[in-house]
């Protein structure tokens, strides 16, 4: 499977990105470096300074350009560069790539395909999606496994029921003994779901005072996936009942508690991802319960280090057999749709891909053979 290149992958969480020093990411075998011009915009350049090829992430930043370490060249963010120590003279070919950057609701994204393309509608968040409205807590980690391993994992949540089982699952096998409601949207899914009359589950609501009048409750699980690998879910409690009252749809009652969880899967390599989450709950619950969203975060934190282990363990399995076939099973209809979505974009890609002799620069390509599910 090749990567995607026209698409706005997750480079950094806006917080990640000060104005006082470079940020090094890769993305798709890219090396690129982050910084903050002087009107405190993102720019995103390659990873290369054009006089010697020293890594321009070792240099720093001086008043929104960004110097090279090795023999003081310096650049804006587009890439030209602007000072060179002992001449006045700047070639204008003197410069290095740059990639189109856009800041979002809390997010950093570059393009790394055509620049032409860079289409703004094109940032894979949900249109309702307002981070404000959350007391979010934000982090990222590195997995050495394929992206797409991850995108799975989102695609599918049956195996909230036992991979989570002392975390999320809570021990409920529900999740994994029924099936949601899956819409297709443009670029990605829409996955919708009841869990009813389930156990109440302590550590999703905010305290004690919650009316809750019994221990029974439902919850409605509903989440956008959109490639290259956006998730945003949200989370809803509700008394017991509701899923009937609402006809297994969408709520319109105000839940007991919710929260949203956020979470971005950027390849850094063919083996090799970044991944990105967030979670809390609404700005509202936590006036009265300030520490509702670090537990919540601990919780997710503990969670997504199962996915950790299972995901790596599961790519030294790839690595180790890598045509051995995977066996589809009813739960893996989202899991192929989001293959196929993906696999149509990159296509697209491949077909407005410049003509020989012009560089495509860092293409990369992954054996479909080296993917259980293709």
């Amino acid at each position: 499977m090749a990567f995607m290149r026209n698409c706005w992958y997750v480079a950094s969480w806006t917080h990640s990105l000060t104005a006082s020093c470079p940020l090094a990411v890769t993305i798709i075998d890219e090396p690129l470096v982050l910084f903050r011009t002087r009107e405190g915009s993102a720019a995103a350049l390659r990873d290369c300074c054009c006089h010697r090829n020293a890594p321009l992430s070792h240099g720093r930043c001086e008043n929104g350009v960004l110097r090279c370490m090795y023999h003081g060249l310096m650049f804006d963010g587009s890439g030209q560069c602007v000072g060179i120590p002992g001449q006045t003279h700047i070639p204008s070919t003197c410069r290095v790539r740059s990639y189109p950057v856009l800041e979002s609701r809390g997010c950093v994204f570059v393009w790394m395909g055509d620049p032409a393309r860079a289409d703004p509608l094109l940032i894979p968040l949900p249109d309702d999606y307002d981070p404000r409205d959350w007391d979010l807590r934000w982090t990222q980690c590195d997995l050495r496994t394929h992206y797409m391993l991850m995108n799975d994992n989102l695609a599918d949540m049956s195996h909230v029921a036992f991979l989570h089982e002392a975390t999320f699952g809570g021990g409920d096998t529900r999740i994994a003994e029924t099936h949601p409601t899956i819409t297709r949207l443009e670029r990605g899914l829409r996955v919708e779901r009841w869990l009813s009359d389930r156990d109440r589950v302590e550590h999703w609501l905010p305290d004690e005072s919650n009316p809750a009048p019994d221990r029974r409750q439902d919850m409605w699980l509903a989440y956008d996936l959109i490639a290259p690998g956006i998730f945003v879910m949200r989370t809803e409690i509700h008394r017991a009942g509701v899923a009937r009252e609402s006809g297994y749809t969408a709520p319109t009652l105000p839940p007991l508690h919710s929260n949203l969880n956020v979470q971005a899967v950027t390849p850094v390599s063919e083996t090799s991802m970044r991944h990105f989450f967030a979670l809390g709950p609404p700005r509202l619950e936590t006036q009265d319960n300030p520490a509702l969203a670090d537990a919540m975060f601990q919780l997710m934190c503990k969670g997504f280090e199962e996915d950790r282990i299972m995901l790596e363990a599961q790519q030294r399995n790839i690595n180790r057999w890598p045509v051995q076939a995977a066996n589809a099973i009813r739960h893996d209809r989202g899991v192929h749709l989001l293959r196929r979505i993906i696999d149509n974009l990159v296509k697209q890609d491949s077909e407005s891909a410049p003509a020989p002799g012009v560089s495509s620069a860092g293409a990369s390509t992954a054996s479909s053979a080296s993917l259980p599910i293709s």
